[in-house]
């Protein structure tokens, strides 16, 4: 959440411009919370064109810094906040087997492959940035990706 506060909202004008792209992958490692189930829920709505407000909506659970227990009940709860109109589909997707198993899957691949153990992480090109960093890291690290890839010094 913090993250999203913090520097996700002051890059915004580079995402619209077309320079920087925001890709979500999942890394659900509370398993005593069901994350996984949450991170589901996220591609059900995905589904349904409603990632992004699916992802506000789940982050303001946990918007005091606790971590909620997901359950059929809050993952409806959410899908409604977020204005997923097929909540019932929602349901079944997040419910599914082949959701369930992609969330593994980016769950593995983060933890196993890359050696990721905690969230969010970034990458920009080749560099990573953990944890949720003031916007001037993330916007020099963007910088100099963007010199290496076009040689140009201005994002513009």
């Amino acid at each position: 959440m913090r993250a999203q506060a913090q520097t996700i909202s002051h890059l915004r004008p580079l995402i619209d411009a077309g320079v920087l792209r925001l890709e979500w992958k999942d890394m659900a490692f509370f398993r005593q919370f069901r994350s996984d189930y949450a991170a589901a829920g996220g591609l059900a709505a995905a589904k349904q064109g409603k990632f992004w407000p699916f992802h506000d909506a789940a982050y303001q659970l946990s918007a005091n810094g606790d971590h909620p227990t997901w359950n059929q009940d809050n993952l409806r709860q959410v899908a409604t906040q977020a204005g997923i109109e097929n909540v019932e589909q929602f349901m079944a997707d997040a419910n599914s087997p082949e959701l369930l198993g992609k969330v593994q899957a980016q769950t593995d691949h983060a933890s196993k492959e890359m050696g990721l153990q905690g969230t969010p992480t970034f990458f920009v090109n080749d560099r990573y940035i953990s944890g949720a960093q003031d916007p001037r890291v993330f916007l020099a690290t963007i910088r100099a990706a963007y010199k290496d890839a076009t040689g140009r010094t201005s994002l513009k």
